[in-house]
């Protein structure tokens, strides 16, 4: 009876290893069928997605963050593929697990998170829109542009590598991503400018005398 109960006991261990066996092949035939489907629909990108629940008012970094790939024609207006661009920012309402982190979730311009990003030394400079022709909704948040100043016929390279710390919309305007014709409504932005308080000086002089325009800086630079 004990010679049986051990030959028993070996087929069930035996057994037990080939369904788990089993059934890590079948979850892998089925991640690299869903992967192969996913990858037909697109381009695969990278995604900011909620690592955990995260609150209104908590300030996003690594450890509530994570990248998922995700089908570029399928991306929503307004969705992140680095964590470097919501890194520091604060939410202005709840994110659930896996759901896409996206820009109306975050707060725009307040003074409490424009003074956390503020690098020392430095001062932020509101841009009004309509003193420029580049569409703010197509700058990321902290990028960097170049501003050239115009006066008249004559253009030079006045401040570069600038960077961005958000945008703005004046009170009752619609976000980029509220507006009902699907175009987006940038006339009442601001764009937010991290510049030292000569630089500052200088933009103001040139939006005096002038006006100004951005030119989008690589990643890299």
């Amino acid at each position: 009876m004990g010679s049986f109960d051990l030959r028993s006991s070996r087929h069930y261990l035996i057994a037990a290893a080939v369904a788990a066996a089993l059934s890590a092949l079948i979850a892998f035939a089925y991640l690299r069928g869903l992967t192969a489907r996913i990858a037909q629909s697109g381009r695969l990108v990278e995604l900011v997605v909620a690592a955990r629940d995260l609150g209104s008012g908590e300030v996003l970094d690594s450890s509530s963050l994570r990248l998922v790939p995700f089908p570029d024609r399928y991306l929503l207006p307004g969705t992140y593929t680095e964590l470097s661009q919501v890194s520091g920012r604060r939410l202005s309402h709840p994110v659930r697990q896996g759901e896409p982190v996206l820009e109306s979730a975050l707060l725009q311009g307040g003074d409490e998170e424009m003074r956390d990003s503020l690098t020392p030394g430095f001062r932020a400079f509101p841009l009004p829109q309509e003193a420029v022709n580049f569409p703010f909704y197509r700058l990321p948040s902290q990028g960097r542009v170049d501003i050239v100043f115009v006066e008249g016929e004559s253009a030079h390279l006045g401040l570069e590598n600038v960077k961005v710390l958000g945008t703005t919309a004046a009170e009752g305007a619609s976000r980029p991503w509220e507006s009902a014709s699907g175009s987006p409504s940038v006339s009442a932005s601001c764009l937010i400018l991290e510049v030292t308080p000569e630089e500052a000086c200088l933009l103001a002089a040139a939006l005096e005398g002038g006006r100004v325009e951005l030119l989008l800086c690589p990643r890299a630079d």
